[in-house]
């Protein structure tokens, strides 16, 4: 499969610059970035513990 190269840091800045010019919502939002850092940390216990990490 072929497809047209990107710079993927450049569509970020363009993305988050644009929304912040218009007054537009940035997705994902902290609430989002949240939850990946709970996910991490389970995971990171769960590797350490051997066991099941249920996130809240």
């Amino acid at each position: 499969m072929e497809f047209d190269q990107a710079n993927q840091m450049l569509e970020e800045f363009d993305y988050f610059a644009h929304q912040v010019l218009t007054g537009g919502d940035v997705h994902p939002d902290g609430t989002h970035g949240l939850v990946d850092m709970k996910t991490l940390e389970a995971i990171y216990e769960a590797a350490s513990t051997d066991r099941r990490v249920h996130i809240s």
